[in-house]
C-alpha cells in the first residue's frame, strides 16, 4: 500500500509524471489517462462480472426485453405528457412526488456515434447509456430525443424520407427506425438470428447516395451449423423498413471485416481480412457494391496480412481519384492511391487505435486522424503522426482542447460545401473547421449525459453533494433546493465512485475511490475549483482484488459521525492474495487495520472477493459482507469473527453477484441483500441478522440492483437498477417502478440511490443521464394502524381498519381487484371526527376465487395515498385451481375448473398489467408458458360472470 498527498494549490499544468500512479513510489493522483484501453477492458470485465447469470442466460437480452416491454406500455399509456416537474402518483398511490433533473449541465460524459442532417444542419448522436441527442452546430440547443429507449453505441444514421428524416439505430441486436424525430421507433423487418440468446450484433451500417438510399448492414450472428459466429451482409432498398440477407462470410469473429462508403458516394467498399480462397489460403481482400447484391472483387489478395481488427476509410477527389486507408490490428496504417490495386505500409502506430479507427478529410487525402486516449493527426498521408493535445491540456482550456478518450470521428459538409469534423469523446462533442488543426467544444451547456458511478449528499449538510463519474472525475455542488439541471465543479479528473462522508466535530471529510482501491480523502470538500479539496490518498495492495480490480466495496462504519474511518474490502495490505476487510482511518496520516478473515478463501466457490459491505447504527458490532458469488457473511463482534449465511450456496444454485447491502437503523436483525437477478431473485431479506434469507422480488423484473436506500421510516426501499428506478413497499411486499411516464430517462442504468431525509428526496445517479431527484410529498395527516380483510361464515368479506389519528381528513375509499392490478371502487366511508377511530365494511357479493382489497385514503385537499393490499379467497362449489404456483420457464400449468364449468379463458399478466398470454382451457387441461421471462405473474380464469385469479412464480 502507499499514501500520497496533494496540496490545495495544485496547478493545472502539473507535469504528467506527477499524475502517474506507480506501485514503487509515492504520487499525487492516478493519471486521468488511465482511461486507456487496458482500463476500459478492466471496466468491461467488472461490468460483465456484476451481471452474473446462469450459463446460456443472456442478461442483455433480458434487459432489452424489459426495455421494450416498458416502451410498449408507455406507448399504450394515456399519460403521453412528460411529468417532469409535476406532482405525480407512484407505487400504486402509495407515494406522491415530483421528478427533477439535476445535471450536471456542464460536465458532459461520453458521446459516441454521430450523423449529420445537412438540410436542417443538425447533428444526431448517441451517448454512453444509450440516449439519443440532437443539436445545431454551435451546441446551443442540445435536446434529448427519446427518454424511453436505450440505443446501442455502434451507429446512428439519418437519411432523407420524403420531406423529413428517418433515423436508424440499433436496439436489442436489431435495427429500428423512426419517422417522427425519435419520438417512437419500430423494428426493421427481415433480420432473423438462428440463435436468439446471444452472439448477435449489428456491427456496421452504411448508406449510399443513390436513388434508393440503399442501406448495407454488416451483422454478426451466431450460426447453428457449423456452430460458429458468422458475418452476414443485409441490404435495404426501402430506407430501412426491411432488410434482406444476401451474403455470408466464412468467419465472424472480432472486427475482421469493414464497410466504407465515401462521402456522398453510391459505392460501398468492403475490406475482408479473413478472405479464404479455394485452396484454403487466407488473405485480405477488397470488394465493392454498387447498390446491388453482387460483390465485385477489386483485389482478392492484397499485400496486407490478415487481422482480427480492420478499418477501411479513404477519400475520393472531385476528379474521382480514390485513396484508401486501411488500419490493421489497430496499429498498422496502409494506404492505396490506385483504388485498392496496391497497398503500402505507411506507419506503425506508437499507440494502438481504439475501435473508432481513422477519419480522412473530405478535401485533403493527406490529412488523416486516429483516436485512442488522444487524437493523433497526420498531414502527410499517415507517414508521421502528432498528438493534437495531451489529455491534461483539457483542464486548462475546456473550450478549445480535446478531452481524453476518443469515441467517434467523422467528416461532413454543409449544403454550402463547408467541411467540418465532429470529434466525440468522453467529455462530449467537439467540432473542427480546419481538418482537426483546432477544435471547439460544443458540449459545454445542457448536454446532460454525465456518467455517474455514485452520488452522495452530506447527511449533516444537504447543500453539499459529490458525484463520482466516468472520466469526468470527482465533482461537487454546494446548492440546495434544486429544480433545474445545474453545473457541477470538477475537482479532479479520471474515474471516481464509492463515496462516503465522515465527520469529527465540525470537520467533514469526503472519501472517494479511484479504480483499484485508491482512496482519496477530500479534507476540504467544499472546494470550488479544479485541484481543490486538500486531497490525501491511500491505495489498497494485493494480487487478488475483486471486481477485476476496478471499484472495491466501501462502507461507513457505525462511527462515521465521530471518527474519520471507513471500511474497504477486497485486497491485502501486506500484498499477495486473499480478499480481506480493512478499516481505514485518517487523522493526518492513514492507519489501515486489516481483519484476519480471508473472504475469498471462505466464499462458496473459494475464488470470489468482497463485493459489498454494510454496518448499522442499530448495533455497532454488526458487520455484513458479501462476495462476488453471492456468499453472505455476518459478524456480531465488529469483524472479529464471521459466520456464513445458510441461505446461499454459491453459483451452482444462485447466480447472484452480491452488489448492495442495507441494514436497518432500528432493527439490528433486519438486513436486505441485492445484486444480479437474472437467474434468481434480485433481492433478499433477512430477519435474523443474515443467518437466513427469503426472496423479495414480486413486481421487480429480472435485472441488476446496484444500490439500495431506506426511507426514514424504513417502510420503503429505493433501488437503483439496470431496469431503472424502483421502490419496494415493505408493508405490501411489492416492488413498483418509479417511471410512471414521468419524464425521467426510462431505460438507462441507474447506478446509485440515496434517501435524503431532510428534503424527503430519493436521489438517483445514472450512467449517461446525470442525477435525478424524486422529491416526495409530505405524508397525509392520517395514521393507519391496521387494515385487514377476512372471510366470514356466510361467505362475505369483512374489512376493518383502525386509525390512530386523522386531522382534517375526508374519506376512505374501499377498492377491490380480481387480479391485484386493476381496482374498482366498492364504497366510500367518511372520516370520523375523533382522532382514534375504528371502521368496518362488508363485501356482501365477493368474487369467487382470490380478491384483493385496499383503502384509498383521501385528504380534504384531494391528495391521497393507499394502504397495503390484502387478499382473500372465496371457493366456489368446486375449487378453481391452477398449479404449480412456482415452475420453470416453458413448463405447463395445470388447470382444474368447477364441475359446473366446461370451458374457461385463462389469461396471464405481468406485474405491470400487460397481457402476456391467453388460452381457452377445460378441466384437466394444461397451458404451456411460451417465451416467459423469470418473474411473478398474475393469472385470471374467466367463465361468464365467474372468475378466479392468483399469482405464480416462473424461474
Amino acid at each position: 500500500m502507499k499514501t500520497y498527498l496533494l496540496p490545495i494549490s495544485l496547478l493545472l499544468i502539473v507535469a504528467t509524471s506527477l499524475y502517474h500512479f506507480s506501485k514503487k513510489s509515492q504520487s499525487a493522483m492516478p493519471e486521468a489517462s488511465e482511461g486507456d484501453e487496458q482500463n476500459q477492458l478492466r471496466r468491461k470485465a467488472y461490468f460483465e462480472n456484476q451481471h452474473r447469470a446462469a450459463p446460456n442466460v443472456n442478461w442483455r437480452g433480458i434487459e432489452a426485453q424489459n426495455m421494450l416491454n416498458y416502451y410498449e406500455n408507455a406507448l399504450r399509456s394515456s399519460k403521453k405528457v412528460q411529468n417532469r416537474g409535476v406532482l405525480s402518483t407512484f407505487a400504486g398511490g402509495l407515494l406522491t412526488g415530483t421528478w427533477y433533473e439535476r445535471g450536471s449541465s456542464n460536465n458532459a460524459g461520453s458521446m459516441q456515434p454521430v450523423d449529420f442532417d445537412a438540410t436542417s444542419e443538425q447533428i444526431y448522436c448517441i451517448s454512453a447509456g444509450g440516449s439519443m441527442w440532437r443539436s445545431n452546430l454551435t451546441g446551443t440547443n442540445w435536446t434529448p430525443l427519446n427518454n424511453t429507449l436505450s440505443f446501442a453505441s455502434n451507429f446512428i444514421k439519418v437519411i432523407p424520407n420524403g420531406g423529413g428524416r428517418r433515423i436508424l439505430a440499433s436496439l436489442n441486436q436489431k435495427i429500428y427506425y423512426s419517422n417522427d424525430e425519435a419520438a417512437s421507433f419500430s423494428p426493421s423487418g427481415g433480420m432473423v438470428y438462428p440463435v436468439e440468446w446471444g452472439g448477435n450484433y449489428v456491427r456496421d451500417v452504411v448508406v449510399l447516395n443513390d436513388a434508393a438510399n440503399t442501406i448495407y448492414a454488416l451483422v454478426q450472428a451466431w450460426n447453428v451449423s457449423p456452430w460458429i459466429s458468422r458475418f452476414h451482409l443485409y441490404r435495404s432498398i426501402d430506407k430501412g423498413l426491411s432488410f434482406t440477407k444476401f451474403h455470408t462470410f466464412t468467419h465472424g469473429d472480432g472486427h475482421g471485416t469493414s464497410l466504407y462508403v465515401p462521402y456522398n458516394s453510391a459505392v460501398c467498399y468492403i475490406l475482408d481480412s479473413n478472405n479464404t480462397d479455394d485452396n484454403g489460403v487466407t488473405s485480405t481482400a477488397l470488394y465493392s457494391l454498387n447498390g446491388g447484391t453482387t460483390l465485385t472483387t477489386i483485389n482478392a489478395a492484397t499485400s496486407m496480412t490478415s487481422a482480427n481488427f480492420v478499418q477501411l476509410t479513404g477519400h475520393i477527389s472531385d476528379g474521382g481519384a480514390t485513396t484508401f486507408y486501411a488500419l490493421m490490428e489497430k496499429n498498422k496504417v496502409y494506404r492505396s492511391t490506385d483504388g485498392g490495386a496496391t497497398w503500402t505500409l505507411r506507419s506503425n502506430l506508437s499507440t494502438d487505435s481504439w475501435d473508432v479507427g481513422m477519419a480522412v478529410s473530405l478535401s485533403d487525402p493527406n490529412k488523416v486522424h486516429y483516436g485512442e486516449v488522444h487524437c493523433n493527426v497526420s498531414t502527410d498521408g499517415g507517414a508521421t503522426w502528432n498528438m493534437l493535445n495531451h489529455w491534461f491540456d483539457y483542464y486548462g482550456d475546456v473550450n478549445t482542447k480535446l478531452h481524453a478518450d476518443i469515441m467517434a470521428m467523422r467528416y461532413f459538409r454543409k449544403t454550402d460545401g463547408t467541411e467540418f469534423a465532429i470529434n466525440n469523446n468522453h467529455g462530449g462533442v467537439n467540432i473542427s473547421y480546419d481538418q482537426m488543426a483546432t477544435v471547439q467544444n460544443i458540449g459545454l451547456s445542457n448536454l446532460n449525459i454525465s456518467q455517474y458511478y455514485d452520488v452522495r449528499t452530506c447527511p449533516w449538510d444537504v447543500t453539499l453533494s459529490h458525484a463520482g463519474s466516468q472520466d469526468q472525475g470527482e465533482q461537487n455542488t454546494i446548492t440546495a433546493n434544486l429544480t433545474t439541471p445545474i453545473p457541477l465543479t470538477q475537482l479532479f479528473s479520471g474515474d471516481n465512485g464509492q463515496m462516503v462522508y465522515t465527520k469529527v466535530g465540525a470537520q467533514t471529510y469526503l472519501w472517494s475511490e479511484y479504480p483499484g482501491g485508491a482512496m482519496q480523502v477530500y479534507t476540504t470538500p467544499y472546494g470550488t475549483s479544479y485541484g481543490s479539496g486538500g486531497v490525501a490518498g491511500w491505495s489498497m495492495d494485493g494480487t487478488e482484488k475483486p471486481n477485476t480490480g476496478w471499484m472495491l466495496a466501501t462502507s461507513p462504519t457505525a462511527n462515521s459521525t465521530t471518527a474519520h474511518e471507513i471500511l474497504i474490502g477486497g485486497g491485502n495490505t501486506s500484498g499477495g492474495g486473499g480478499s480481506y476487510l480493512v478499516k481505514l482511518s485518517y487523522n493526518g496520516v492513514f492507519t489501515p487495520f486489516q481483519y484476519p478473515f480471508n473472504f475469498r478463501a471462505n466464499s462458496n466457490n473459494i475464488s470470489s472477493g468482497i463485493s459489498a459491505i454494510a454496518t448499522t447504527i442499530a448495533d455497532a458490532n454488526r458487520y455484513y459482507v458479501a462476495t462476488e458469488d453471492g456468499t453472505f457473511f455476518y459478524s456480531t463482534n465488529a469483524g472479529t469473527s464471521w459466520t456464513k449465511s445458510a441461505s446461499f450456496s454459491g453459483p451452482g444454485i444462485y447466480y447472484l453477484y452480491g452488489n448492495a447491502i442495507i441494514a436497518s437503523k432500528t432493527n439490528a436483525n433486519l438486513v436486505y441483500f441485492g445484486g444480479s437477478g437474472y437467474s434468481n431473485p434480485a433481492m433478499y431479506r433477512s430477519t435474523d441478522g443474515g443467518a437466513t434469507f427469503t426472496a423479495v422480488s414480486t413486481g421487480l423484473p429480472s435485472t441488476l440492483i446496484s444500490d439500495l436506500a431506506f426511507s426514514t421510516d424504513e417502510k420503503f426501499i429505493y433501488a437503483a437498477t439496470e431496469a431503472g428506478p424502483y421502490v419496494y413497499s415493505v408493508d405490501n411486499n411489492q416492488w413498483y417502478s418509479l417511471y410512471e411516464v414521468s419524464g425521467t430517462p426510462a431505460y438507462v442504468n441507474y447506478t446509485s440511490v440515496e434517501y435524503i431525509a431532510a428534503t424527503n428526496t430519493a436521489r438517483f445517479a445514472t450512467y449517461g443521464r446525470g442525477i435525478w431527484d424524486l422529491v416526495l410529498s409530505a405524508p397525509l395527516p392520517v395514521e393507519l394502524s391496521d387494515f385487514q380483510a377476512k372471510t366470514e361464515k356466510n361467505a362475505t368479506i369483512l374489512l376493518n381498519w383502525a386509525v390512530l389519528s386523522a386531522t382534517n381528513f375526508d374519506k376512505y375509499v374501499v377498492e377491490r381487484s380480481a387480479d391485484g392490478n386493476t381496482f374498482t371502487t366498492l364504497t366510500e366511508v367518511k372520516s370520523k371526527s375523533q382522532q382514534k377511530a375504528f371502521y368496518e365494511f362488508r363485501d356482501l357479493k365477493p368474487l369467487t376465487g382470490v380478491s384483493y382489497y385496499r383503502l384509498k385514503m383521501v385528504d380534504n385537499d384531494g391528495t391521497f395515498t393507499y394502504s397495503k393490499v390484502e387478499s382473500v379467497t372465496i371457493n366456489g362449489t368446486s375449487k378453481w385451481k391452477v398449479y404449480p404456483t412456482a415452475l420453470p420457464k416453458n413448463d405447463p400449468l395445470s388447470i382444474e375448473l368447477p364441475a359446473s364449468i366446461e370451458r374457461a379463458k385463462l389469461q396471464l399478466f405481468d406485474m405491470s398489467g400487460r397481457l402476456i398470454q391467453e388460452a381457452t382451457v377445460s378441466n384437466g387441461s394444461q397451458m404451456t408458458l411460451n417465451n416467459v421471462q423469470s418473474g411473478v405473474y398474475i393469472y385470471q380464469i374467466v367463465a361468464g360472470s365467474e372468475r378466479a385469479s392468483g399469482k405464480i412464480f416462473v424461474y
